[in-house]
């Protein structure tokens, strides 16, 4: 599965995608709480429950596992590992909160960390898939070191409204799915797969997905070098193909 990671292609799985990935898709306050479990259980030198142990295991095993994988096209692959790092990140965030004791300065710094949560939510919807945390700036920063896996098929709601409100009818483009295919048809728009064409198509509206241009560049070699027409939440570009090469 071809992919990119910091900008480059690649071929083979590289080692630290997953844990990458982990780091920068995780919400910052997760993380916060993930460091508080880790610094209780280095200052009581390892004695913790055998359920924060085992826990603790098997998101490890699976991370390293991950990391062998040559699949690097998503941080889905490591899904079962979020439920136990977010008990882990209560954990700890529940044992820092009894530790502050009863105070005022507590109640304020907890309902601020809430509400900075809630407004991280907010911020993102509905873009949950590709959000990245404040490490990296969020998707900005997030997207140059993985495009790959944030675009599969939940931006076709907005590409048709984009095509209709342009009047365009027909699209060559790779859909994920066929079912990307009937959500365009709502929109009165045909598709055409693209493939992976050696000379520009003539005379046609080309979408092409971020992730395509990114890891397959020898079947866009054709591309305009100038603006797309049409851009859908920086993931899928579409352009108007001239009639005739100049």
């Amino acid at each position: 599965h071809l992919s990119t990671f910091f900008g480059k292609p690649l071929r083979r799985g590289h080692p630290a995608y997953f844990p990458v990935l982990l780091a920068i898709k995780t919400p910052a306050l997760s993380l916060a709480g993930l460091g508080v479990a880790a610094a209780i259980c280095w200052r009581r030198r390892g004695r913790v429950s055998l359920g924060a142990w085992l826990l603790t295991a098997y998101a490890a095993i699976l991370l390293l596992l991950a990391m062998r994988s040559g699949i690097n096209i998503g941080i889905r692959h490591i899904l079962p590992m979020l439920p136990v790092l977010g008990i882990l990140s209560g954990a700890g965030a529940v044992l820092a909160f009894r530790a502050a004791g009863s105070s005022q300065l507590r109640t304020s710094v907890v309902a601020c960390l809430v509400a900075a949560h809630l407004l991280g939510l907010a911020w993102c919807f509905p873009d949950y898939i590709s959000d990245f945390n404040a490490l990296v700036g969020g998707r900005k920063g997030g997207e140059k070191i993985s495009i790959v896996g944030e675009e599969w098929g939940q931006d076709m709601v907005r590409l048709g409204a984009a095509l209709q409100e342009r009047g365009v009818h027909s699209l060559r483009y790779n859909t994920d799915t066929f079912t990307s295919g009937l959500e365009l048809a709502r929109f009165g728009v045909s598709v055409e797969k693209l493939g992976c064409p050696r000379r520009a198509p003539l005379d046609v509206w080309v979408g092409v997905n971020a992730r395509e241009r990114a890891r397959v560049q020898e079947c866009l070699t054709w591309l305009p070098t100038r603006e797309p027409d049409i851009i859908v939440n920086n993931h899928i570009w579409v352009f108007k193909m001239p009639k005739r090469v100049d």
